[in-house]
């Protein structure tokens, strides 16, 4: 399986619009590469308010700026960068050991969150030296 920065990639939720009304939807399994175990939100996010600053070590999501524009940072052992999430049908999938936070660019961003598995404190990292420390050690178990 994929993880780190290697597993975050694009995605496309489906969408359709009608008088200029959009509608969009998403499965697990069809539209996410996961069953959808939970859903939760963010809203009210504002510029300067850094958020979500954690690693999983199991978990998979799918983020969507639902409104507004939000900037996730993503970091693993080997390198970081950014991704602008700014409309709801264009998400990031998040495989497991990914460290990121978010950080709204625009006034009252809501970002949404389709998540692999319930809630496990277990399953967080909080400390991003011990989140390094444990992906170093899992690349070193790499083929």
């Amino acid at each position: 399986m994929s993880w780190g920065i290697a597993s975050c990639a694009p995605i496309t939720i489906r969408s359709h619009f009608d008088a200029g009304v959009g509608l969009a939807f998403a499965e697990g399994r069809r539209d996410v590469p996961f069953d959808i175990a939970r859903v939760y939100y963010l809203w009210n996010l504002q510029p300067g308010i850094i958020r979500a600053i954690h690693a999983h070590r199991e978990l998979q999501q799918v983020y969507l700026a639902l409104h507004g524009s939000i900037d996730v940072y993503l970091r693993d052992d080997q390198g970081q960068r950014v991704v602008t999430l700014d409309t709801p049908d264009q998400g990031l999938y998040l495989g497991p050991m990914v460290w990121r936070h978010i950080e709204a660019r625009t006034p009252g961003a809501a970002l949404l969150v389709l998540a692999s598995d319930i809630y496990s404190e277990s399953d967080y990292f909080r400390d991003i030296d011990t989140y390094l420390m444990a992906a170093r050690t899992l690349r070193q178990g790499e083929p």
